[in-house]
């Protein structure tokens, strides 16, 4: 992995803040990151980054990005899906939170400057063909292709981040039979609050479908059938809060969602809606935080399984930040109120995070939406190699945060759960959250659900 150094840094020789010190590094030099182990604290961070010399520098005085310029061309070459409005030069326009009327496409060599992309807008037919022509020079067993719909971002940008480290770890796997990968950008950066930027996302969401933007992807999906490849689905995070509004686009344009099954799998990682998404109808659900509509909106997943084959949903009892966003959603709702379990579950009932319960949570009597897979990446994780470098950037939870977790599973205490803890452990919850996906155990699961 490719560091930059952010401060002056210390290194040494071993983990440990009063290791001997074997060098210096100044603000921008560039170091090869090997491996992270745990180590001294300092900061409140106990992460140490491994150097490809052997010596050991402070993970908070490197920030690190998944390098793909040693990938094979062919492994380097993906597309951009831009569901942005763009400017005048076809650079997508990353301040406006508003989506545009259509999609906008361009290629992506990794590693990928956001600055120097420019995208066009190009008919159904011409995006797919010419998704199929890359993917046809690729070796048969390469037969998935993914559509990948990235999650919350607090400052707008194109988040080619996630899309280089999703690259790196699947295309580099032994059994890896992904072909391409179409990164689609839309506007899902925050503010002014939570619930404004959640009703806006669904409304982008629903602006899609309205627009018959899935048409994109049937005709894609129906040229890469007769190439004997596959269309995929993998979204992540608050990119389903997009996804529910794509799904539940009104009544009047129900009949734009495609009826056929244009998508080989559908993988939900870390699904920041409700868990009552899955339930048979959905729910609509009181809206907590009015925004200037005011809108209550219908949470209902059971359309996956109209456009795809198999649909999985990966959850993470400990995923810290998604408990902050349920929290986000009734902290306004008398939650500081009440005193017994009772009355905090009857308050937090609909907003249990799909992305945190899964299916564990359910209740025993709630008519999930068959046939949806649900796959426990605690167990996962436990079960899976560590200590890998594919499992980089990945950082697991400590013991606190762990406790505060259990309280919300066992009495719906939601008081440890607070965002300053988020900002406090800038680096390790965050990134526990967006790496998840990427880390080898959970990698292994998807590419042996690949059918």
């Amino acid at each position: 992995m490719r560091g930059i150094v952010t401060i002056e840094l210390n290194e040494r020789l071993r983990p440990g803040i009063n290791a001997p010190i074997s060098g210096f590094y100044s603000v921008g030099t560039i170091v090869n990151v090997v491996d992270s182990v745990l180590g001294d604290s300092y900061d409140s961070d106990d992460l140490w980054y491994k150097l490809s010399n052997g010596l050991y520098v402070w993970s908070g005085g490197v920030d690190v990005s998944a390098d793909c310029s040693a990938l094979p061309l062919e492994d380097r070459d993906h597309y951009l899906i831009s569901y942005r409005k763009i400017h005048p030069d076809g650079r997508p326009n990353l301040d406006t939170k508003e989506p545009p009327d259509t999609l906008y496409f361009a290629p992506l060599r990794l590693p990928a400057d956001s600055e120097s992309i420019r995208v066009n807008p190009l008919p159904a037919s011409v995006f797919a063909s010419t998704v199929v022509q890359a993917v046809s020079k690729l070796a048969p067993q390469r037969k998935h292709v993914f559509i990948y719909i990235h999650g919350y971002q607090l400052f707008s940008s194109l988040k080619l981040d996630l899309l280089s480290s999703f690259v790196l770890n699947y295309m580099t796997h032994p059994d890896n039979t992904i072909a391409k990968v179409l990164f689609m950008a839309w506007p899902g950066q925050g503010g002014p609050s939570r619930k404004t930027v959640d009703d806006r996302s669904i409304r982008s969401g629903q602006q899609f479908t309205s627009h018959n933007l899935f048409s994109y992807f049937e005709t894609l999906s129906e040229a890469l059938k007769k190439e004997g490849r596959a269309l995929n689905l993998i979204v992540h995070s608050f990119g389903h809060q997009l996804l529910n509004g794509m799904l539940n686009p009104g009544a009047e344009h129900e009949a734009k969602i495609p009826e056929s099954k244009i998508f080989e799998n559908i993988f939900l990682m870390a699904p920041d809606v409700t868990h009552l998404t899955v339930k048979k109808e959905g729910a609509t659900l009181r809206n907590y935080f009015k925004d200037k509509e005011g809108t209550d909106y219908h949470y209902d997943f059971s359309r996956l399984n109209q456009i795809g084959k198999q649909v999985h949903v990966f959850h993470d009892k400990y995923d810290y930040l998604l408990y902050s966003s349920t929290k986000k959603f009734v902290e306004k709702g008398d939650l500081k109120k009440v005193k017994t379990p009772v009355e905090r579950l009857a308050i937090t009932a609909n907003y249990r995070n799909l992305g945190n319960y899964g299916a564990d949570k359910l209740a025993p009597d709630l008519p999930l939406v068959p046939p949806f897979h649900f796959h426990d990446i605690e167990e996962l994780i436990t079960k899976g190699e560590t200590g890998d470098l594919i499992d980089y950037p990945f950082r697991t939870i400590r013991d606190r945060p762990r406790n505060d977790v259990d309280a919300v599973w066992e009495d719906a205490n939601y008081d440890g759960i607070n965002a300053g803890r988020i900002i406090f452990n800038a680096k390790r919850f965050p990134d526990h959250h967006r790496y998840l996906y990427t880390c080898k155990p959970v990698i292994n699961k998807l590419l042996d659900l690949l059918i």
